[in-house]
Formats: structure tokens, C-alpha cells, sequence
């Protein structure tokens, strides 16, 4: 009797517009049960012996219509049309509910199901009752959502415990996961309630097959290690002409309809940020029996892999290095370049890191071996050429060592051999080094031996030509040993911002020392040496107090502070300073980690001091209000990471004032073997010291106190070349913007299995001139898209044109009937009217997909 009363009450529960429920009983069967019950408020009771049906329905509609009314009568339910025209309450009985005796068609009558689910309903009550289904699946009790497909997905989430209804790919990714060793309990508990479910075990093996073409396999311990197998293959090789050679080939998928929901499906899981990761770990370990190197032997390793794994990323890289390294590095390049591109997400942190080491590596030998003859004709082509190409030399080998230093070698598959690559390019750029810097000094010398002869600006005319007649507010920014290459990465990251900025070189003194350059750029008359410091105007400067009181005397209130003093001071502290009219901040972070010997530090020092300056510049302008800001340095540096044997260090043979590794002060003229000699009032602007300074040709080092590996003092191009950076405050940004269009090589544009790619250029660097640019993309039919409109934005800063172009794909969720032309279309992301690029595009798939 409870069970009666409580599914009447469910009725009402389930539809709350419900008025009456027509209960018949010719069997008086239940009205036995439910005569003399107390029914809850609100319910009305009413046993009906059909002797007046006007009576009964004018209470229905006047006198009860605020009740919920349980009317039972005492006859069959009216089965036939013409039993249901003859019925008086007709209207009434469409318009509510019929109790059904029988389980299933009341659940049916309590939902408004079709009949055409009737064979389903009665086959799954059992799971559709229960509370831990109903929670999950009520969404769906309606006529329209109750679909096979929808309650067999909710069938299959409750088994995965699951609180809501999981789409499709969710479903897939979690029972791939179910596959791994770990999760066997769990897996186990799951395949036995699913293999009970007839309906939901064929909607998930239909499913499965639809998108990757296999089945589970319900009598293998994993069972989906074959559907795991295939989405690895497939996601690797999908783009690869069939080879009877391939033992892994029954895999593949073929069709183009499967295909499509594939990649879908892939391009979905790979944006859930919940699975994603955890799903490749699955597809990892259960699909390890598609060995990478097995479908290098049968495609090797150019072949147009869809999905660069990190198994497979090894045996190329390896091959890579062996055959193409150092020799053709270029060649390597077209190769690598990609991988890092396309292929990033799919790769871990030690394989991007090693190919983007690699990368570095293979540019540096492109750079270094394009230099040509490095005998010029003048001081002036070398500074021209070092400025504008040379410099490239010296960013990717430390590029190189940088991420190098990055690389685990417990973990990196072929760190060996990355290794034996790094030690041939140690020696390269030892000996280029060496090449480059002998022929300049040997240059200088010819010219006179004066740097009047290099039409540069010369360091210690920094105040005269930047600061002495400006009226406003300036900071200078001295970061110590922040040779040019790294001042033009630094542009790189100045570029992210609005500020206007510029860079230029300047010459250093000799000796290209701290205590020397460092301090001639604050403003004097005259330089001269008391023993080996420097005075400026008489005065020491060897203490930032004396270095204001310097300033001081040419700007009345210019000051000198560390850059770490600056950054430790409150806000309301920094602007106070920032009051004067001249600031000089000295930042130290190359030169101090440089000392310590070390190719980590040195590196790290580097990267760190872009990142540093640039955010410190941003600050000064934005917060601390100052217009213009310099940014330079007091001389660059020699690195090299190798061991500097004895017989590399030039042994002095004179009595010198100061040595150090890269120079000696003396009062001798005597010319010495692997020794240049300058006179040092022509190579800086000390006064009357009648010194002369002494350095060695080319990169060698003297045998003295002082770092080798890295080390400043002496006359190469790394050393004396230093860099002017300025920027200035602009409230608006009125730049323009990079430009884009199709990489050459791009004849005709193609969709094949639902997949088009195509490459973009952006035809300009970003710069101080020209501000990055957001674009929108998509394949379009008939003026609407059929792919999903992605976004990017387009912000290279390299000047290499190769490095701007970017691989971009796009997957094609439905071609509407009838359609033949398709157009790839993209926009500025401010301008959605007016295309950018506007291209037909041809449908090679050759299927109308419908999903």
C-alpha cells in the first residue's frame, strides 16, 4: 500500500502542473488499498462511480481546480479511439495523467516518454529507479532528452562515478584511463556492471569504433589497449601515405568521416584542461607497443608526422645530429624548427627543451658559418658588420649554453650526444671568436691605433651627447657588462610594451674595465689616473655618494643608486628620488654572476637582466612618471665554456702597472709577441697618464689574476662594442601595426581528412615602429565558418623573416550539402567586416560530413 500511495505522489512530484490523476480500477483492487487513508494537504481523494460525468467534471473544473485530485473509476482504461471519443472526461484525461500498474508504463505516463521507448524503459527500469541514477539522469526524464544515447551515456558516467552525464569524448578519455595498470580495481568494478547493460555496452563499442575505428576487448586484461594503440598511431601517422611495410598499419584509419570525429575528438581532449594530461599519460603507457623507432625505419624521420611524441622526438633528434650537424645546419633547422612549432604541446619539458637547444645550435652554426671573410677593410665595416650580424654569433651560442645548462641529463635521451654537439661548438666559437677579434685588433692597429679612427660615440662623451641640454627628467640605467647582443634581446622584450625605444651603439674605453667605463659616463671635464683609479675632475668616484656629489656638480640634484636599493624602496620612497633631474641607476647582475665562472650563471645572469631591465624601464615610465630613459652598459664580456689549459694563457713577459686576463697597463713601448699596444689616451679619455695598454690579439688571455672563461678588460669587437638603448614615455600608442599574409610556397589550399593547414607570415618585426597584431581565423562556406574561429596574435620581434612564419591548423566540422567552394578568411580582430587574407580553399576530403 505504501508503494501505491508513494508512486501517485511521485506523479505529482515529477509534474508539478499536474491537477488530476486518473486512476483504473475495474478490479477495485486499489481502491482498497487506498480507502481511509489521510492524504497529505492539498490532495483531494475522489472515487468516481460514473453516474454523473457532468457533475464530476464541472468539480474537476470549478470546485477542485486548486486541488491535486486522485480520482479512481471503477472501470478499464479506454484502450480503443472509439473507447477514448466515447469517454466524457476525455479533454482531461489528455490533458493530465493515467496511473500505470505495471512498472514500466508508469514510469513512461509519469514522464510523458514516447512509446517508441517502450522496449527500452522496460528493459532498464531497474537502473532508471535507483536514486544514483535518477540523480544523474533526471535532467533527461522529458519526452524530448529521453534518448538511447543519452541515457546510455548517463548509464556509463554512473558506472564511471560520476555525478553528472559526461559527453562522449570525456567518456572515452576516463575509460582510456581506466587502462592503466593502477586503476585495475576500479576498471574491473566498471566492465562488470557495463557488460551487464546490453544497450550501454554496444552505445560505447559503437561509439569507440565510429571515432577510432576499433572495439574494446572484453576478454583482454586492459581492454581498450587496442583502442589506445590506435589513437597513438593515428594521431602520429595519420597523414602518411599507407606502407605495406608497416606492421602497425591495420590501424590506420581510412575513412574520412571517422577521421574527422577523430581529430575532433583529439583537438577536444587535448583543451580539457582536467584529462588532457592524465589521458596522454594513458594513451602513453597502454600504447607503447607502436615503437617510434619502428615507424622511423619504415618513414624516416622527414616524413610529415600529424603528432610529434616523446618517444619519437628522440630518434629524430638523434638522427638529426648525426647526419645533419654542424655541416648542414640549415638543413637541420627546416627540420627542427617545426617540431618546435607544431608539435609543442604534445611534447614534454625535456623534449622542447633539447629540440629548442638544438635549434640554437644549428642557428649558430648558420650565423657563424655565413660571416664569410672576416678581413675588412676598415674599423668602421667591422663595427657596421658586428652591429648588424656578428652579434648573432654571440646571442646563439649563449642561447645555446642557456638551455643547454637547462637540460637534465638523467632524463634526456640523447644528452650524450647534445654534448658531443655543444663541445664541437665550444671549439667553433673559440676559433670564429678568435678569427673575428685578430683581424680587428690587427685593423686598428693599421689605422693608427686610435679610436678616433671608429666612428663611433664614444663612451666617455656619454653626458655631452644625451644628457648635458636636455631639460627634462632623465634616468640612466648602467647595467654593468651588458654586452650589445643582449641589449637587443632586451629590445625584443621592450617591444611588448607601448614605449617608443631605439638602440645604438657607442665605442668603450680601453681598458673595457668597471672602474674605468663605468664611471666616465657620469659627467667631467677631464679624466686622469691617480696610480691605476681613475678621477673625474680630480675627484674619486669609487663610491655611489661620490658618484652623486659628481653628478651633482653638473645637475644640481642629480643623484646615483643601485638598482637594488631602488626596487627594496617603497613607492612613495622611489618617487621621491625620482624628483631629481639626472639619476644614474647602476645595475649589477652579468657582471657579478660572471665572476663566479660559471656557464649556468653567466646565462642565467643574462636572461635574467632582460627580464629585469625591462620590467624596471616599464616601471620608471608608468609609475615613477619619467619621460626618458637611457639604458647602456659599461663594457661587454668574453665567455667561452671550456677548460683554459696553461698553454692557452699568453704568459706575460714585462712588467706591468695592472694585469689582469685581458689587459695590462705599462710604461713600455717594447713590442711583445701576441701583444697589441695602444697608447691609452688614444683608446679613452684619460689624460696624461703616458701609459700604454696592452692586450692580447684576438680572445687569448693572459696569465694573470682574473676569470678566463669569463672575462673583460681587452679590445674585441664583445667587449668594446656597448649599446645605447632609449626609451621614452608615450601616453598613446600611435604605432602601426605588423602586417600579415600567406607564406610563398602555398599554391593551393587544400582540406584533406577534415584537416586544412596552411602557414602565415607576418611580414614585419615588432618594434618601436610597429605594434603586434591580433587576428582571427576560420574556413568559411556560404559566409559562415565550419571550423572553429580561432584567435592568435601576431608579436615576433625577430628579424629573421623564417622565424615570423607560424604553421596554423584548422579542422572542418561540417560541410554543408551542395557546397563546393570553401574560403579561408582572415581578419584583424578589430575589424571583423574586412578580410586580411580572403583564399579558396578546395574540399579534397570529398564527403559531405554530417554529424
Amino acid at each position: 500500500m505504501a508503494a501505491t500511495i508513494d508512486r501517485i505522489y511521485s506523479y505529482f512530484e515529477h509534474n508539478k502542473q499536474l491537477h488530476v490523476l486518473f486512476v483504473f480500477d475495474p478490479l477495485d483492487t486499489i481502491s482498497m488499498e487506498l480507502m481511509g487513508l489521510t492524504w497529505k494537504p492539498g490532495f483531494r481523494y475522489e472515487e468516481f462511480d460514473g453516474k454523473s460525468w457532468f457533475n464530476m467534471k464541472y468539480h474537476l473544473e470549478t470546485d477542485w481546480k486548486d486541488d491535486k485530485v486522485v480520482l479512481v473509476l471503477h472501470q478499464p482504461y479506454p484502450e480503443t479511439t472509439e473507447q477514448m471519443l466515447e469517454f466524457p472526461l476525455m479533454d482531461l484525461l489528455v490533458a493530465n495523467a493515467t496511473y500505470r500498474e505495471e512498472s514500466y508504463a508508469e514510469f513512461m505516463e509519469q514522464y510523458g516518454l514516447p512509446q517508441s521507448m517502450e522496449v527500452f524503459v522496460s528493459n532498464h527500469l531497474n537502473e532508471l529507479r535507483p536514486k544514483k541514477f535518477a540523480d544523474v539522469l533526471k535532467a533527461y526524464y522529458n519526452p524530448t532528452e529521453f534518448t538511447i544515447d543519452n541515457i546510455c551515456r548517463g548509464f556509463i558516467s554512473v558506472y564511471l562515478k560520476q555525478k553528472n552525464i559526461l559527453n562522449w569524448d570525456r567518456i572515452i578519455a576516463r575509460i582510456i584511463i581506466l587502462g592503466k595498470d593502477e586503476k585495475k580495481k576500479d576498471r574491473d568494478a566498471f566492465f562488470k556492471q557495463l557488460m551487464s547493460n546490453k544497450d550501454a555496452d554496444e552505445a560505447l563499442q559503437s561509439r569507440l569504433e565510429s571515432i577510432t575505428g576499433q572495439r574494446y576487448l572484453p576478454n583482454t586484461e586492459e581492454k581498450v589497449k587496442n583502442v589506445a594503440e590506435a589513437i597513438k598511431y593515428n594521431n602520429i601517422c595519420q597523414n602518411l601515405p599507407q606502407n605495406p611495410n608497416d606492421r602497425y598499419g591495420h590501424y590506420k584509419i581510412s575513412n574520412g568521416l571517422t577521421l574527422s570525429r577523430f581529430n575532433q575528438t583529439m583537438e577536444n581532449l587535448r583543451n580539457d584542461v582536467q584529462l588532457a594530461g592524465v589521458f596522454q599519460q594513458a594513451i602513453d603507457e597502454l600504447g607503447k607497443g607502436i615503437l617510434e623507432e619502428e615507424l622511423i625505419r619504415t618513414y624516416g624521420v622527414d616524413a610529415p608526422y600529424k603528432q610529434i611524441t616523446d618517444s619519437l622526438c628522440w630518434p629524430i633528434l638523434r638522427q638529426t645530429i648525426h647526419d645533419l650537424m654542424p655541416q648542414q645546419s640549415h638543413v637541420a633547422l627546416t627540420r627542427l624548427q617545426p617540431m618546435v612549432d607544431e608539435h609543442k604541446l604534445t611534447l614534454d619539458a625535456t623534449s622542447e627543451e633539447s629540440i629548442t637547444t638544438l635549434c640554437c645550435m644549428a642557428n649558430y652554426f648558420v650565423k657563424a658559418n655565413a660571416t664569410g671573410s672576416l678581413v675588412l677593410g676598415s674599423p668602421d665595416e667591422y663595427v657596421s658588420k658586428y652591429t648588424q650580424e656578428y652579434y648573432l654569433v654571440d646571442t646563439y651560442y649563449r642561447l645555446s649554453l642557456e638551455h643547454f645548462y637547462n637540460l637534465d641529463s638523467a632524463v634526456c635521451l640523447i644528452y650524450d650526444d647534445i654534448q658531443n654537439l655543444k663541445l664541437q661548438m665550444d671549439l667553433h666559437y673559440s676559433q670564429k671568436c678568435n678569427e673575428l677579434n685578430t683581424e680587428w685588433i690587427k685593423c686598428l692597429q693599421e689605422y693608427g691605433g686610435s679610436f678616433s679612427e671608429v666612428h663611433l660615440p664614444k663612451q666617455q662623451n656619454f653626458y655631452q651627447d644625451h644628457l648635458e641640454l636636455s631639460r627634462m627628467k632623465q634616468v640612466v640605467i648602467v647595467s654593468d657588462a651588458m654586452r650589445y647582443e643582449v641589449a637587443m634581446e632586451l629590445m625584443q622584450e621592450l617591444s611588448k610594451e607601448k614605449h617608443p625605444h631605439t638602440i645604438s651603439a657607442a665605442l668603450a674605453m680601453l681598458p673595457t674595465e668597471t672602474k674605468y667605463c663605468k664611471t666616465s659616463m657620469l659627467p667631467h671635464a677631464k679624466l686622469t689616473l691617480n696610480g691605476t683609479d681613475m678621477l673625474l675632475d680630480g675627484y674619486s668616484v669609487s663610491s655611489t655618494d661620490q658618484r652623486s656629489s659628481q653628478i651633482n656638480r653638473y645637475k644640481t640634484g642629480g643623484v646615483c643608486i643601485d638598482s637594488k636599493e631602488l626596487m627594496v624602496m617603497s613607492l612613495a620612497e622611489r618617487r621621491e628620488v625620482m624628483k631629481a633631474p639626472l639619476i644614474f641607476v647602476l645595475h649589477d647582475r652579468i657582471d657579478k654572476e660572471g665572476h663566479d665562472q660559471s656557464g649556468i650563471e653567466v646565462t642565467k645572469a643574462c636572461r635574467d637582466t632582460v627580464n629585469a631591465l625591462a620590467s624596471l624601464v616599464h616601471h620608471i615610465h608608468m609609475s615613477l612618471n619619467i619621460t626618458e630613459i637611457f639604458i647602456t652598459a659599461d663594457h661587454g664580456f668574453l665567455y667561452e665554456d671550456k677548460i683554459f689549459a696553461e698553454k692557452d694563457k699568453h704568459p706575460l713577459q714585462e712588467e706591468g702597472i695592472e694585469k689582469k686576463t685581458r689587459y695590462y697597463l705599462t710604461a713600455s713601448k717594447d713590442v711583445m709577441p701576441g701583444i697589441a699596444k695602444f697608447d691609452l689616451e688614444k683608446v679613452s679619455g684619460i689624460e696624461g697618464s703616458g701609459l700604454k695598454i696592452a692586450v692580447p690579439i684576438g680572445t687569448n688571455r693572459v696569465m694573470a689574476a682574473g676569470g678566463y672563461n669569463y672575462a673583460h678588460g681587452g679590445a674585441s669587437l664583445q667587449e668594446l662594442i656597448i649599446p645605447v638603448v632609449h626609451s621614452s614615455l608615450k601616453r598613446t600608442d600611435d604605432r602601426g601595426t605588423v602586417s600579415v599574409s600567406l607564406a610563398s610556397g602555398q599554391q593551393e589550399l587544400a582540406i584533406q581528412s577534415s584537416l586544412l593547414k596552411f602557414r602565415l607570415i607576418q611580414n614585419e618585426a615588432v618594434s618601436a615602429d610597429l605594434k603586434p597584431l591580433d587576428i582571427i581565423y576560420a574556413v568559411y562556406a556560404n559566409g559562415s565558418p565550419i571550423t572553429r574561429v580561432e584567435k592568435v596574435t601576431l608579436d615576433s620581434t625577430s628579424e629573421v623573416p623564417q622565424d615570423r612564419i607560424r604553421e596554423f591548423t584548422l579542422t572542418v566540422q561540417h560541410v554543408p550539402a551542395g557546397v563546393s567552394i570553401l574560403e579561408l578568411r582572415v581578419y584583424a580582430d578589430s575589424d571583423h567586416l574586412n578580410p586580411l587574407i580572403s583564399r579558396n580553399v578546395r574540399n579534397a576530403t570529398l564527403i559531405e560530413m554530417d554529424f
